[in-house]
């Protein structure tokens, strides 16, 4: 029942918060986070994420905008721990467009059987607090099914200058 009571406070605030204004094309962003959930069959997970997102350099057209938000993609690191004594870590890609995300790679996962390999594969929404499902293909063992949500800050890296907005180095969106 905390489960519901959780997911739902992470809907709420996910709702009200603001999406980063400073996201500028050219940017490259760095995002880490927590993670909590809940893996059915196995307990209460908590875990990191450490994103990096990358925006595209595109021109300033509005007629393109759309077309440039959805080639945003990034590379993510996952580990996950649950109560039980199961460990995942996945390797990843995702594609991401406003406020939504799909994020899969493969999973390597460690429990009291022995070490198995997996392919992950995660919808999200949000920007701050982002609610997520997780399906785990596991090969030789049972597949895995997690809901939670990520808990993130995001911090612009001024690879391009300027490209973090007003020009200042290492722009943080919680400035």
């Amino acid at each position: 029942m905390r489960t519901i009571h959780v997911c739902s406070l992470a809907l709420l605030l996910t709702l009200i918060t603001p999406a980063p204004s400073h996201a500028k094309v050219g940017s490259v962003w760095v995002d880490p986070g927590i993670k909590l959930g809940y893996t059915l069959g196995q307990g209460f997970t908590w875990g990191i994420e450490l994103s990096t997102v990358f925006f595209p350099d595109t021109s300033a057209s509005n007629k393109r905008l759309l077309r440039d938000m959805s080639r945003i993609w990034g590379v993510v690191l996952n580990i996950d721990h649950v109560w039980d004594g199961l460990t995942k870590i996945r390797l990843g890609g995702e594609w991401i467009g406003p406020g939504v995300g799909l994020e899969g790679g493969p999973t390597v996962i460690f429990d009291d059987a022995g070490t198995h390999l997996g392919i992950g594969l995660t919808p999200w929404f949000g920007f701050y607090t982002m609610p997520f499902y997780t399906y785990t293909f596991a090969f030789g063992r049972k597949n895995l099914h997690e809901a939670g949500t990520y808990l993130k800050v995001f911090k612009c890296v001024d690879v391009v200058p300027g490209a973090c907005g007003d020009g200042d180095t290492n722009t943080s969106d919680l400035d």
